[in-house]
């Protein structure tokens, strides 16, 4: 198990937008520790769906250049 340095935020507790860069900052140190990519706003699900549509369009274009 991989422990990084302590984290310690500041700002409204309650301010959505302070919330949001909180998440972010500790979901991109845990990406940089777990060495995975960190895609901010984007939910996992989302995320394997653009890749997968992404392939599908490589694909689609390899399959018309034959």
């Amino acid at each position: 198990m991989v422990f990084g340095e302590p984290m310690y935020f500041t700002g409204d507790s309650t301010d959505q937008a302070v919330l949001r860069a909180a998440t972010n900052q500790l979901m991109e140190k845990i990406a940089e520790l777990s060495k995975q990519e960190y895609v901010p706003n984007m939910y996992a699900s989302e995320a394997k769906d653009a890749i997968k549509n992404s392939k599908l369009e490589e694909d689609q274009i390899e399959s018309d250049e034959e």
